[in-house]
């Protein structure tokens, strides 16, 4: 297994426990119940594919598991503030 493999392996792993103590907090059967209110799926392909604007998907992360602290004063709320405020529209 290559170092690689291996952090992704202890990503899988984390995720696994973790969706599994989600699922003992809520049930499947309650988050069924919850669907009718959700809000509607949007369709990311159709908004990338409009011709009239550039499009981006960008992702803001605190830490990476493999390089570790990337931002110590991480505030994503603040990020976001300030991509919309410049005409980004975040989803």
């Amino acid at each position: 297994m290559t170092g690689q493999q291996s952090v992704l392996n202890k990503i899988l792993l984390h995720k696994q426990a973790e969706v599994a103590r989600q699922q003992l907090k809520v049930p499947l059967a309650a988050l069924r119940e919850r669907l009718p209110h959700a809000r509607p799926v949007r369709d990311m392909a159709a908004a990338l594919r409009q011709p009239t604007r550039a499009t981006l998907i960008a992702e803001v992360k605190k830490a990476s598991p493999s390089a570790g602290i990337i931002k110590a004063d991480f505030d994503p709320l603040a990020i976001a503030d300030g991509l919309s405020g410049s005409g980004w529209r975040i989803a």
